[in-house]
């Protein structure tokens, strides 16, 4: 499987992107949208999947 460096430049990547992620999440829910406007809303789906695009990406590169 994955050497020893690969493993640990994974692990990295993986932590930024998932502290990343946390932070939108927290941003998306201070904001003053209401619950039942953020469903319709695709910002958030679409922000997690270009994060989720860019630490594939990240992950081939390795």
């Amino acid at each position: 499987m994955l050497k020893n460096n690969d493993e640990e430049k994974y692990l990295e990547a993986k932590k930024q992107v998932e502290t990343e992620i946390q932070r939108q999440v927290t941003r998306e829910s201070s904001s003053t949208i209401p619950k039942s406007d953020k469903k319709s809303s695709t910002s958030p789906s679409s922000s997690t999947s270009k994060l989720d695009l860019s630490f594939l990406g990240l992950y081939n590169n390795l």
